[in-house]
């Protein structure tokens, strides 16, 4: 056995560590990620209950109009709101454990 031989056996190894750590930090170079299954953009409500629902990972707080919901053990949420008749805004915002924040707004109409 050559030195060459434990010299590319040594980069092997080296590369195969470098390539695991960044696949196991790629949750944290992702950064939040929030997904909303309803309502949808200029949602139409009859009687002024709004549920908005989705998805959300890598997040360590979320807020609805600036109120504190839980996502449950999957990243699912929901909550029901009660808006009075006309339009509203809701703003939807997830930040992670270092800060970075990702914000979603719906316009929705009560009548």
């Amino acid at each position: 056995m050559t030195f060459s031989f434990f010299r590319t056996i040594f980069f092997v190894i080296i590369v195969s560590v470098i390539a695991y750590g960044l696949w196991e930090a790629r949750a944290l170079i992702d950064g939040p990620s929030l997904s909303l299954s309803s309502p949808t953009q200029g949602a139409v409500s009859g009687n002024g209950f709004v549920t908005v629902s989705g998805d959300v990972a890598r997040v360590s707080a979320l807020a609805i109009n600036g109120l504190p919901v839980l996502p449950d053990t999957n990243g699912y949420f929901t909550k029901t709101f009660v808006f009075p008749k006309g339009e509203d805004i809701l703003h939807i915002t997830v930040v992670d454990q270092f800060g970075r924040s990702v914000t979603k707004t719906r316009d929705i109409i009560s009548q």
